[in-house]
């Protein structure tokens, strides 16, 4: 579509970027995003109050490139700052990363030429998990041989993913692009209340209200695993804004599914338990070891926190610089 003269040109995509004190790996991220073969980007990043050099940074990102704006948060955590960039991008298309992540410099190009040809509402590929200082652990997000061909997402796959045996691929994690003017449609892209489980809710909301979503199966999304993030778990108030979340769907939605939310809504009930039941382990409560040993999806919970913990040890053993 040709713009006026005069006029300036509508950019194909608009990045959105939230950034808090992510300045050890900031750099690396927009460099990925500003190095794409699709020049006509736009590139937001919301600073979300960061207290290290992440600012700092991204003032020179945005003296160095014309296409970089950088905006100020509020501090209210990464769906409200999402929010604020694409309140004011002017793309076609809006394009999620996160500010400690890579994408592939055609990435860009691949998937809004995709998006177009085959005229859907939003679209995703495939990632690889990259972990700190131990790179034999890579490894693609989705199995390529359980999904080997792009195919269609519906409400369906996103509440069954990371369910059943073995788990169907876990979907609240992947970085779609999608139609700007199809955003404006939904009540809030974001929901503010959740500080975690944002993209899940959002992309929930997208495939219930009819949107169409496809999948690419290349990885060109870097999904950066830190240790701080491995170490990370879900606490009861957290799966208490999530389950909060999911009973907030609009039922009345054209491809709601009532039963599939079900199934996930009982999931985030069993690990919520799990949770309270951790915190009350780390308190001293004895009852709380014999739930776990009593209880046969609390025990493989454990077991698998342990084996993870172990392997973080191992793997901080092996960067630890010699003295």
């Amino acid at each position: 579509m040709l713009n006026p003269p005069g006029q300036p040109a509508v950019p194909v995509v608009t990045v959105v970027v939230a950034a808090f004190n992510v300045a050890e790996y900031i750099d690396e991220a927009l460099f990925s995003i500003r190095r794409q073969s699709l020049e006509s980007t736009e590139i937001i990043i919301v600073d979300d109050q960061s207290t290290d050099a992440t600012r700092e940074r991204l003032a020179q990102h945005e003296q160095d490139d014309r296409r970089v704006r950088v905006l100020d948060g509020a501090g209210r955590g990464p769906a409200a700052a999402r929010n604020l960039a694409i309140a004011q991008a002017q793309g076609r298309w809006i394009a999620i990363v996160d500010a400690d992540d890579v994408i592939a410099p055609d990435r860009l190009a691949r998937m809004t030429q995709e998006a177009e040809r085959r005229s859907v509402d939003a679209i995703a590929d495939n990632m690889t998990a990259f972990y700190e200082g131990d790179p034999t652990r890579d490894h693609p997000w989705i199995n390529p041989d359980v999904w080997p061909t792009s195919r269609s997402l519906s409400f369906g796959d996103l509440m069954n993913g990371g369910l059943g045996d073995p788990p169907a691929p876990e979907l609240g994690y992947l970085k779609p692009i999608l139609r700007k003017d199809r955003l404006a449609a939904l009540e809030s892209p974001y929901r503010e209340t959740l500080v975690i489980g944002e993209d899940f809710d959002l992309m929930a909301r997208w495939t219930a209200a009819g949107f169409s979503y496809r999948y690419m199966p290349e990885a060109a999304y870097r999904y950066r695993r830190r240790v701080s993030s491995l170490s990370y778990r879900l606490t009861p108030e957290q799966l208490d804004d999530m389950i909060h979340a999911l009973d907030s769907l609009d039922t009345t939605a054209p491809c709601f599914d009532g039963a599939s939310v079900d199934r996930r809504r009982i999931a985030l009930l069993q690990t919520q338990q799990y949770a309270r039941r951790i915190d009350r382990l780390k308190r001293g409560d004895a009852s709380a070891l014999v739930a776990f040993l009593l209880e046969s999806d609390s025990r493989r919970r454990l077991a698998i926190s342990i084996r993870e913990g172990l392997v973080r040890r191992l793997g901080a053993l092996r960067v630890r610089p010699r003295s």
